[in-house]
């Protein structure tokens, strides 16, 4: 069983995490930033996007890849966001089964709309959702592994 996701952001990985405790939401900006240390295993945290690293943890990487081990030993299934901390995480442990999971063309029409109602910065949202997509898109094929395609409407909760 594969217990070890990418998932494109936008997708419900926090309300999936918040509804169902096999799952854990691994932001490895809450171990990267020594002030957010105190939300290191919640399902909840601040929305830090677009925000700096105040203050650098010295124990990054390794409480982030010593968390994610501990939760996989434990059975959990981790979800985790297209980032250099992941592939470094992936590598760090050594984890050779995992998938992505990606909106399909039409959900990335359909999250786009969302943020410009949200009010998201037009820049932000064209970068996220135009040049980041098709990077990640691309990395995703390369690295040869399963890629689930998620549809309008549909959220990680819909195929778990």
């Amino acid at each position: 069983m594969t217990r070890v996701y990418i998932v494109y952001p936008g997708l419900g990985k926090t309300t999936l995490t918040l509804r169902d405790a096999r799952f854990v939401d691994l932001e490895a900006r809450v171990f990267k930033d020594a002030e957010l240390k105190s939300y290191i295993g919640k399902t909840e945290y601040p929305n830090v996007r677009g925000i700096p690293v105040k203050t650098f943890n010295p124990d990054y990487p390794e409480n982030y890849f010593k968390f994610a081990k501990a939760e996989l030993d434990a059975g959990k299934i981790i979800l985790l966001v297209p980032k250099q901390d992941t592939y470094d995480l992936i590598h760090a442990l050594e984890i050779k089964e995992y998938r992505w999971i990606l909106p399909d063309q039409d959900r990335i029409e359909q999250l786009r709309a969302a943020q410009t109602v949200r009010g998201d910065n037009a820049d932000y949202i064209e970068h996220n959702l135009g040049k980041r997509y098709q990077e990640v898109l691309d990395l995703a094929n390369r690295s040869g592994k399963q890629i689930l395609f998620l549809k309008p409407g549909q959220y990680l909760g819909d195929i778990f």
